[in-house]
């Protein structure tokens, strides 16, 4: 390969495939605007679909967005209709193709307009912004947005909603709210909507619908489908190691305390997410290295559950390596079969709310 040439290697967030290509750095380089630039790879997989890649100056991948042709659409097929809001990840695109309404939340950079996240505004930009420790606030989907989406719904199927986390976001309360008004206006479509609180966001959310739509597909029933979503939801765990504490400095989501003792005695702060059932996020263990919070994260998941099948996602923020070396401590170190995790990236809620420098886990114990 020549000195100019770099090897890229990325996960495909729409398909899961391993994707492999290789750039003059050099000259991707002069193209940037921002600090980004962004390039398109060739389609692959099944439907075909492309992608839109973001490279930053340090050659990390910034974000990848699938380019999918508009007709592949499958919301006919399903006997539910489903519907998300944006901080599942999965981009309004990706939604027509697999058969998901996705509703946009709005992000605000500073004091400047609000902007739907992955229609006027994405993770890229985003990401540049909190880089430069610009002011990056997120608003939850409005009660009128999701009122919309469920009169515009099919009338004939049950309608299945995964939001946002209750502890993270106003999103859920905005859903039960839409569908207390449509219980007086339509009564008899209200009896079919099925609000969830995935009690996660991210990753772990765009897991669990692209798990519900599968077992749709192998005609599962509503209610096998409703009870997978309580167990996945309410047994899940995640563990999230944070190597940058700036951003949790402003976070209303971690103690301040954290932070504090992190800077004072150069720890870094891995979190827990969903300990209790109850969706909440608390400090776990306080490590001086990544290395450390992997073997850390590792043992944890080893004796909680000893003996079960697992399935779950690993998320990263800035190095892709990071996601793999974890996948070597889960597999190699530590023994836990990972046939049923796939990795992703962060998502655009984890890094306003916790920090775009991060390496995570989310996962649960098969029933």
């Amino acid at each position: 390969m020549s000195e100019k040439m770099k090897s890229f290697s990325l996960y495909c967030p729409f398909c899961k495939d391993v994707l492999t290509f290789q750039l003059n750095f050099e000259e991707l380089k002069k193209r940037m605007t921002g600090g980004l630039t962004g390039i398109q790879l060739p389609e692959h997989g099944h439907p075909a679909h492309g992608l839109e890649v973001y490279i930053d100056t340090e050659g990390f991948i910034r974000g990848a967005y699938p380019i999918i042709d508009q007709d592949t659409t499958k919301y006919d097929s399903y006997q539910n209709y489903y519907i998300t809001d944006a901080t599942s990840e999965i981009t309004p695109e990706q939604g027509n193709a697999v058969g998901v309404k996705v509703l946009p939340f709005t992000i605000t950079i500073d004091d400047g307009p609000q902007k739907n996240y992955n229609e006027e505004v994405y993770f890229p930009e985003i990401y540049d912004n909190l880089k430069l420790d610009k002011r990056v606030k997120s608003q939850p989907v409005p009660a009128e947005a999701f009122l919309k989406a469920f009169e515009d719904a099919p009338k004939n199927k049950p309608i299945i909603v995964l939001v946002v986390s209750k502890r993270y976001s106003e999103g859920y309360n905005n859903a039960i709210q839409a569908l207390k008004i449509l219980k007086v206006e339509q009564p008899n479509l209200a009896k079919n909507i099925h609000i969830i609180d995935t009690k996660t966001t991210g990753p772990f959310m765009k897991l669990m619908m692209n798990e519900i739509l599968q077992m749709d597909e192998e005609g599962k029933s509503t209610e096998e489908i409703l009870a997978h979503l309580k167990w996945s939801s309410e047994s899940h765990v995640s563990y999230i190691y944070v190597d940058s504490l700036n951003a949790l400095r402003k976070s209303e989501r971690v103690g301040r305390v954290t932070t504090f003792f992190g800077n004072l005695l150069g720890l870094k702060p891995v979190i827990i997410e969903n300990d209790n059932n109850n969706g909440d996020l608390k400090a776990f263990k306080t490590v001086r290295s990544k290395e450390q919070s992997i073997q850390e994260i590792a043992k944890d998941i080893k004796n909680r559950f000893e003996g079960k099948e697992l399935v779950g996602v690993i998320f990263y923020g800035i190095v892709i390596d990071d996601a793999i070396r974890m996948q070597e401590v889960l597999n190699l170190n530590m023994g836990i079969e990972l046939k049923n995790f796939t990795t992703d990236f962060i998502g655009t809620g984890v890094a306003i709310h916790l920090s775009y420098d991060l390496l995570g886990i989310s996962l649960y114990p098969k029933k």
